[in-house]
Formats: C-alpha cells, structure tokens, sequence
C-alpha cells in the first residue's frame, strides 16, 4: 500500500470512529467493534456488569446522550455533541445552577496541553465532571 492510501485509509478510519462516544462496555464500543472488525478480525467475549474478572469489575453501562455548560448568556460550552470528550466518562446526571467558583472544581483541564481537551473517566465513583481545553477554560 502506498504511504498516500495508507494515509487515506487510516484518516477514513479515524473520521468514523473519532464521533462515537464510547466507554468499556455499551453501544458505542460495539458499534466501533464492528467497524474494526472490517479490517482486523476479533474474537467476542461478553461480561455482563458487575462480573468480576482477576483484580477488577466490569462497571455498569453509561449512556449518555447530551450534555454540556450554558453560560449566563445561553452560550453552549463543553458541549457533548460537539466533543464526545468534554463530558467526563461515566459522569452522574446533573441539571442545577453553579457558581463559577464551584463550576472551576468539576473542570478538567491540562495547562501544559492547551489546546488538548483531555480524556477522563468515574466508573465507579458517583460524581460529574466536565473536560475542557486550558485554552477554553481561561475564556
């Protein structure tokens, strides 16, 4: 393969899985599963929830399908459907009014990363946070 088609197929590749929200178990990890499994031939093990595996516990399916910050002037920000990143994985529903000040708390950020809007995940422990670029967090 040619290092342009090899370009190619791996940047078609990344644009149909890059949009699918997907955590360790759920619809979007299935759906990514089956589009990978074009290419590169997988062998399927099922777990159900809870099912302890050695050390660890496969946690409980996460769906989510909106979520984000509305500014005081009805501005979206860390809005899901524009980045399935800026929602923490496995974050609790919340629908409530915060302060700036406990809005910084539940922002994850990276300063050495500016432009980067990091990936994090709660599987087990109850709570909400959202993730956003520093760049976007000093706006």
């Amino acid at each position: 393969m040619s290092k342009k088609k090899f370009i190619k197929f791996y940047s078609d590749l990344y644009d149909k899985l890059f949009p699918i929200n997907r955590s360790i178990i759920g619809d979007g990890y299935l759906k990514s599963l089956k589009i990978l499994n074009h290419f590169y031939k997988f062998n399927f093990i099922k777990f159900q929830s809870g099912t302890k595996i050695f050390d660890w516990k496969v946690p409980k399916e996460w769906v989510i399908k909106d979520g984000y910050i509305l500014t005081p002037k009805n501005k979206k920000i860390c809005d899901f459907k524009k980045n399935n990143l800026h929602i923490t994985s496995y974050s609790k529903k919340i629908d409530k009014t915060v302060s700036f000040r406990e809005l910084i708390k539940v922002l994850n950020f990276k300063k050495e990363l500016p432009n980067a809007v990091p990936y994090n995940t709660s599987y087990y422990k109850k709570s909400f946070s959202f993730n956003i670029s520093y760049n976007q967090k000093k706006n």
